[in-house]
């Protein structure tokens, strides 16, 4: 969503500013005493501090944060505004226009939209709510227009970024340029999907923060769409895909968790730990793109998944349903135990070991054409139905041991 789409705060994009704010300096000591004074397009020139909650609504207002400017808030406040109201907040620099807030005993916004629609808008600001202690305590329930944020979380779950609620043609979150740091082993859910309506990430980093070991740091909703995610900070960490994941580059290890229909595309090459997909659910496919990307294991049994394009190192000894897999490189040895399954132009460096039902393997290989001086090749187990061989390469014939099985030009390397 673009910011054209949310309702602009009144007099936002004026260079007139009607009123100053600073602790020193300015015409008002605090935001709320302009608003009151019903000043709407304010400018911050320095350091200022509000410590009494906005509890009506102002009708619209901006702020912009100049440079070395920042905004503190007193422990626990919560702003509630009107469902009419739309913030716009901007600053010149992320790492130099800060908004300071806390939630120590109540899980609680700072600006909370009352149950009504609400927009806000940032732009060029760092957000810091690194001393909290209460789950969820994020600046905003309301739709959300972020551009260039900077994240220092608290160590605690879903006290970063989450889309908020709406209504309408064109309710959707956008949240363009993010950096998140701070955490900690508690901080989880620092991207969190909204659970009304969608979300549109592009270019977020996890830049050297501290997340939890346990729990997804970043989430992505069944109807949110994120172009971009790198990791760079270190430990092992989850992200959970349930919509689209466009683009993905980890320095360090991290397990990625496909729900539902999550797909993901693009790995540059990313150094991943390993992926867990979902079960044999739904009528639609997890799809996993790794652009070449390579990965240390494929974690848990699952279904109706079609993967493409990747690595993997260790050994793969799954129930495996109704899935696809198209030019994989496999390193380990393979075992399906499952049924229905298609590998196409896949590599099996050191064979593979069928133990399913009508699995198909099209324009396969079938071993290192015996440079390691092994005779590597498909086993087909016992009780193993209808297996279908077409266009592959073994380094040794195909043990077959199963019934009905299929062969159409099978040749040794």
């Amino acid at each position: 969503m673009s910011v054209s789409q949310i309702p602009a705060a009144s007099g936002a994009g004026s260079s007139a500013y009607d009123g100053t704010v600073a602790t020193s300096g300015g015409t008002y000591a605090s935001v709320k005493a302009a608003l009151d004074a019903g000043k709407r397009n304010l400018l911050m020139t320095g350091d200022a501090a509000d410590a009494v909650a906005f509890t009506e609504s102002y009708g619209g207002w901006s702020l912009h944060l100049q440079r070395g400017a920042t905004w503190t808030h007193s422990a626990d406040l919560k702003h509630v505004y009107d469902g009419a109201d739309a913030i716009r907040i901007t600053g010149d620099d992320r790492e130099a226009c800060k908004i300071v807030w806390s939630q120590t005993s109540a899980t609680q916004r700072l600006f909370d939209r009352d149950s009504n629609a609400g927009f806000m808008t940032l732009d060029g600001v760092e957000l810091d709510n690194s001393a909290s202690t209460q789950a969820e305590c994020r600046f905003s329930d309301a739709l959300q227009d972020y551009e260039d944020i900077k994240l220092t979380l608290p160590d605690v779950a879903r006290g970063g970024l989450q889309g908020g609620g709406g209504t309408g043609v064109n309710a959707r979150n956008r949240f363009s340029n993010v950096k998140a740091t701070g955490g900690g082993t508690s901080c989880s859910g620092a991207i969190y999907p909204s659970s009304t309506v969608s979300s549109v990430y592009t270019d977020i980093n996890l830049q050297d923060g501290t997340f939890s070991t346990t729990v997804a740091v970043v989430s992505i909703g069944p109807s949110d769409i994120m172009f971009g995610l790198t990791k760079n900070s270190s430990g092992v960490y989850e992200i959970s895909v349930g919509g689209e994941l466009h683009g993905y580059y980890s320095g360090q290890d991290t397990t990625l968790i496909l729900t539902g229909t999550g797909s993901v595309i693009g790995y540059n090459r990313a150094q991943l730990g390993s992926i867990e997909l979902p079960t044999n659910t739904g009528s639609r496919r997890s799809y996993v793109n790794f652009a070449n990307g390579r990965i240390d294991d494929i974690v848990g049994s699952f279904g109706r998944c079609k993967l493409e394009n990747g690595v993997v190192q260790s050994a793969v000894a799954e129930t495996i349903e109704e899935s696809i897999f198209v030019d994989m490189v496999f390193e380990a040895l393979v075992t399906t135990t499952g049924n229905d399954n298609i590998f196409r132009g896949c590599h099996f460096e050191v064979g593979a070991v069928n133990a399913g039902d009508r699995n198909k393997y099209q324009t396969c290989t079938f071993g290192d054409r015996g440079n390691s001086g092994q005779a590597y090749t498909l086993t087909i187990n016992a009780g193993s139905d209808d297996t279908i061989l077409e266009d592959c390469s073994v380094d040794s014939a195909v043990v077959d041991n199963g019934s009905t099985t299929v062969n159409t030009r099978v040749k040794l390397f």
